[in-house]
């Protein structure tokens, strides 16, 4: 469909001011086939295809206040952001001189303005960029951004660009996603742009470029640029003749893991989302300067990324920055969540770059986004302040221009004001862990598949709720970095990572032999990369294990079943309660990984289990108890009481300590959130850890603890999370929790002569022996930052 007259300026231009912008229909052979068993390769990503667009990464500053430098450009310096999400009707009732005041009262650096995409606020010279239903030739968003920069902040153009009217759709129908049939692919009154097609290639690039001209925005966001989920296959013309181009085969008929055409869709699926991003960051940089960087938006969500095709490493590896659009928790994951998500992201993207994320002053329920209405303050403010205690910029995020629920303008103003007051403590800091949760976005994609939420991330998340529970450092690591950042660690966990590559199995083994200790959970390394079952777990050396090489870590871990696991030895001959005379007498001592557990010989389970091979050096604690009724209790009494099933398996070799926790207890305190689960757990890491965990937290209380280094001090957040663990979102009151003892093991170059508090303020009393520092810390509402130098 040859172009409009208003857009034929397009092509163009796009040919005669930034060479190569047309992008590359090569995928790189490296994702073309699934490589053999146990392949080298250290991550199934392809390179980018034009790796001159990769940012040159700076080194990190020297010091806390190189950060907020002027000579840094604005992506490394810019750290307190707001946005007001414009609506169409915004035209008619945009009161900016109010919006001016509001951003002086919140103290941001920079500010994000809906510039184009879905909707224009500005007169386009494009005829089919739909501009707002009321903007009447108005250039809002060019006011805005001129008063933005007046008041010396910057600007971030956002865009929202992957559906049009149907004036467009009329115009180039070629552009536009297609079903299995033929039929448009349409959202709501919408119709959903192809990612393949002369739309993000052409048209979308002459937007940015006209925008820059316009009004010269700093940089650019965008909410929607990845096109249709992973959910939707399209058959339009462009992907079908790309596809084949790519690989030399048709589109894939339909969903299917085992597919090898469907694996390839996927892959580049993904390659395709990373030359968008270089596309468009050759576009901004060309018209509006070095700095000038598009950097789209991404979930905090690893599934979510899966799902939209976003390799979250990869786009890490080129960003100057990351913009999170990752606004509200859930009650499984908690608040917590977000102070993980900062400190994954991170792990990926450097700690020397800024990570801003959206953080929604309006409500949201598990039914509904009431974006006109306050979300109670304080549950925006505790999002806010886990995020900032991973390592997240604060970013107030509103939907429209003018609220008739008031009290959503004075939400976040405190806790911006908290953070420019204490920057230098919040910027350019390394994180301090003993324990490194590996993670992979492959093994949500082959792994997981359709089920990633069950099989990937609640073993993630009930590993990382047992850490905070027990007040245990951790950080997350991606598997392909293990080498790089391994050494931190005193102990590696695998919370049922089932897809690993054979070059992730063998940089764990180096781990291991480098005196590491490692903990791995059900169904890990019992696939390789691709989601292909293994003969043997890839880590069967280590485990001392071996399984049977049935396809169970699918299955198993979608059923619950009434089962448990049985303590050896059993202790109950010796512990009140009634008897029968035939109780196993006990034969030594528990292993330290049981303790707390001393009145029980049984916890409950409710997974599955088969039969293991064992070394001889392994150590079995823990056995399976097969399921037996729980309907009608007449009924319920052990058919099974033994077995020789290992539900935990440990071992030493040299100075490290190995578990293999087969019983996947991470997912099913996830699901159940039972207090054994998770005290087991504790319980492993602390063993495996043998004394090196750094931190030390006694008191009562839900506390989430981030641990860092800065210079020659250390920065402790405790986040209070009793007021959320009480019941369910959202919350409109903090309790107070208090006293809490606080001990800090010191490094080389931290005297631990004294502390500070953040947020209630002034000193406290700081006493050091035997190379570690103790603090009282009096009362916690929301939450503390002790300062210890």
């Amino acid at each position: 469909m040859p172009l409009t007259s208003g857009e034929r300026w397009t092509r163009r231009r796009l040919l005669t001011t930034a060479a190569g912008l047309t992008v590359s229909a090569v995928l790189p052979a490296t994702s073309r086939r699934s490589p053999p068993l146990d392949s080298s390769a250290t991550s199934r990503r392809s390179p980018p295809l034009d790796s001159s667009a990769t940012s040159k990464r700076s080194p990190p500053p020297d010091s806390p206040g190189q950060v907020a430098s002027s000579n840094n450009p604005w992506y490394r310096r810019v750290s307190r952001w707001g946005q007001t999400n414009t609506t169409e009707k915004d035209p008619l009732q945009y009161d900016i001189a109010w919006w001016r005041e509001y951003w002086k009262r919140t103290v941001v650096e920079g500010v994000i303005i809906n510039a184009g995409g879905i909707v224009a606020y500005y007169p386009s010279k494009f005829p089919l960029h739909h501009r707002a239903e009321f903007l009447n030739g108005r250039d809002l968003y060019g006011e805005l951004a001129d008063a933005a920069h007046k008041d010396g902040l910057v600007v971030v153009a956002r865009m929202d660009s992957n559906r049009t009217a149907e004036d467009f759709y009329q115009a180039h129908p070629d552009w536009f996603s297609r079903d299995a049939a033929g039929a448009v692919i349409r959202a709501e009154d919408k119709y959903v742009t192809c990612i393949n097609s002369p739309y993000y290639d052409e048209y979308l690039p002459g937007v940015l470029t006209e925008i820059i001209e316009r009004s010269h925005p700093e940089g650019f966001s965008d909410n929607s640029w990845s096109g249709l989920s992973r959910n939707t296959i399209c058959y339009c013309e462009n992907c079908a003749r790309r596809f084949k181009n790519n690989t030399g085969q048709a589109l894939p008929k339909t969903k299917n893991w085992n597919d090898q055409a469907y694996r390839q869709w996927i892959e580049w699926g993904y390659a395709r989302r990373l030359e968008i991003w270089d596309l468009n960051n050759r576009v901004t940089r060309a018209a509006g300067g070095p700095h000038c960087i598009w950097s789209g938006m991404n979930s905090g969500s690893i599934t979510s990324q899966s799902n939209s095709f976003r390799d979250m490493k990869r786009i890490c590896e080129r960003a100057d920055m990351i913009f999170l659009d990752h606004q509200s928790r859930s009650d499984s994951t908690g608040f917590q969540q977000n102070g993980d998500t900062g400190k994954l992201v991170h792990g990926l993207l450097g700690w020397d770059r800024m990570a801003p994320e959206s953080m929604a002053m309006y409500g949201n329920s598990r039914l509904t986004s009431f974006r006109a209405a306050s979300k109670p303050a304080a549950e925006a403010r505790q999002w806010m302040i886990e995020g900032i205690a991973g390592g997240i910029q604060p970013w107030w995020h509103h939907v429209g221009a003018y609220g008739e629920d008031r009290r959503m303008y004075k939400t976040a103003e405190p806790v911006m004001q908290w953070f420019k007051s204490n920057q230098r403590f919040l910027l350019n800091r390394k994180p301090v862990a003993a324990v490194g949760v590996v993670w992979t976005q492959q093994n949500t994609d082959y792994f997981g598949r359709d089920h990633a939420a069950e099989l990937v991330d609640a073993p993630y998340q009930g590993f990382v709720q047992a850490m905070i529970r027990a007040r245990i450092p951790y950080l997350p690591v991606h598997a392909d970095h293990i080498d790089r950042d391994g050494p931190g660690f005193s102990v590696l966990a695998l919370p049922g990572v089932g897809a690993l590559s054979g070059a992730h199995c063998a940089a764990i083994l180096r781990f291991v032999e480098r005196g590491g200790s490692l903990i791995a959970t059900g169904p890990t390394s019992m696939y390789n990369e691709w989601g292909d079952l293994r003969a043997d777990f890839g880590l069967a050396g280590i485990f001392g294990a071996h399984s049977t090489g049935q396809d169970i870590g699918r299955t198993n871990a979608l059923v619950s079943r009434h089962t448990y696991l049985r303590l050896t030895p059993e202790l109950r001959a010796k512990v009140w309660g009634p008897k029968t005379g035939d109780e196993p007498a006990p034969v030594g001592g528990r292993h330290p990984v049981l303790a707390g557990f001393e009145e029980t010989d049984i916890l409950p389970f409710g997974g599955m289990l088969e039969p293991l091979r064992t070394d001889p050096d392994a150590i079995v604690p823990l056995t399976f108890i097969p399921a037996f009724p729980t309907y009608p209790p007449e009924t319920a009494w052990m058919r099974t009481t033994k077995t020789d099933i290992p539900g935990l398996i440990l071992r030493t070799r040299g100075t490290s300590r190995i578990a293999y926790l087969s019983a996947d207890i991470d997912r099913r305190y996830a699901r159940e959130n039972l207090p054994d689960h998770a005290n087991l757990l504790a319980n492993i890491v602390r063993w495996a850890a043998d004394g090196r965990i750094p931190l030390e937290v006694r008191g009562a209380g839900l506390v989430d603890c981030h641990l860092y280094r800065q210079e020659d001090h250390l920065i402790l957040h405790l986040v209070n999370l009793i007021s959320a663990g009480t019941w369910r979102g959202p919350i409109d009151e903090y309790i107070p929790i208090g006293p809490l003892e606080v001990r800090i093991k010191l490094p080389a170059g931290v005297a631990g002569r004294s502390a500070q508090l953040l947020v209630a303020g002034g000193k406290a009393a700081v006493g050091t022996k035997q190379g570690w520092a103790t603090v009282e810390v009096k009362r916690v509402l929301d939450h503390e930052v002790l300062v210890i130098a």
